[in-house]
Formats: structure tokens, C-alpha cells, sequence
């Protein structure tokens, strides 16, 4: 038996990838050899050890031809991360100028409701004195003709009608 296949070929493959070959691998030595889990459990642990133990940086860091080709899809892998962050950061920075815009808007539209309020008040707030500067006027007015009244003998039947009752 012969496992030097297996594990060149662990060195390459993703893990799920990796997995379903090693039990391709043990069922087809099950039916060679029958039901011998001694057998299967030496094939898992060759196939999975071999992966565990030989990192995909190190099975290419003695070849000289595949060590050019990896740094080439490191830098490749690095590159397009860092485009995708600059993306990210970026949509996330327009969402955020979006936002300060938005709140600028409802900022300057609440100062304006909040000026014609202010306006409004003291536009209530002069016509209120004004009104009560024309009711004291009045007042004036009405006690200045009632003493004139008393004064050529006029009675307030007013007066009288609530002291009688």
C-alpha cells in the first residue's frame, strides 16, 4: 500500500474536499480488506495527519517554481482585501455624509419652525399688552363718565338689586 498520493494530494485540496476523499478512500479499503476498522483508522490518520502537520505556505515554500506563483496569489489575495475594506469604508463614509445631510436638513427645518413660534409669541405677547393697555383705558374711561353720572344723580340700580336680595 502506497499513500504517497493521498498525501500530495492533501496538500492541495480544501478540507471538505480532503474529507470526502479519506472516506472514499476508507470504504474502498473496507470492501478490499473488509470490515477492518484497524485498517480504516490507519488510512484517517495517515491522510489527516499529513494535512495538519504540512501547512499550504510550507508545501510550496521548497518548490522553486510554485514559491514566485504563491507570494504572486498572496499579494493578489492581499490586495483585493484591502480593495474590499476601501469599498466597505467607503460606502459606510457616504452613508454617514448621507446621514449628516439629513440631520442638517431636519436641523435647519426645526430652527425655522422654532423662529416662527418665537415670532408668533411675541407677536401674541404685544398684542396681549396692547389689549391690556386698551382695557385699562377703558376702565378709566367708563369710571371718569360714571363719576360724571353720579355727580348729576344718577344711582346704579345694579348695587341695589344685589344688596336687596
Amino acid at each position: 500500500m502506497d499513500f504517497i498520493p493521498v498525501f500530495v494530494l492533501c496538500h492541495f485540496l480544501s478540507i471538505d474536499t480532503i474529507i470526502y476523499f479519506a472516506i472514499a478512500i476508507a470504504s474502498l479499503y473496507i470492501y478490499m480488506f473488509g470490515n477492518n476498522w484497524l485498517i480504516l483508522t490507519f488510512c484517517l490518520y495517515l491522510c489527516f495527519a499529513e494535512l495538519v502537520n504540512a501547512s499550504l505556505a510550507d508545501c510550496a515554500k521548497n518548490d522553486p517554481e510554485m514559491n514566485p506563483e504563491m507570494q504572486k496569489y498572496s499579494a493578489d489575495l492581499l490586495s483585493e482585501q484591502v480593495r474590499i475594506h476601501e469599498a466597505g469604508a467607503q460606502a459606510n463614509q457616504q452613508r454617514a455624509d448621507v446621514a449628516l445631510i439629513e440631520a442638517k436638513k431636519m436641523t435647519s427645518q426645526y430652527q425655522k419652525e422654532a423662529d416662527k413660534c418665537n415670532s408668533g409669541m411675541e407677536t401674541c405677547e404685544e398684542a396681549r399688552e396692547k389689549s391690556e393697555a386698551a382695557l385699562i383705558a377703558q376702565r378709566q374711561l367708563t369710571a371718569l363718565w360714571e363719576q360724571r353720572a353720579r355727580q348729576r344723580g344718577w344711582r346704579d340700580e345694579r348695587v341695589q338689586s344685589k344688596s336687596s336680595t
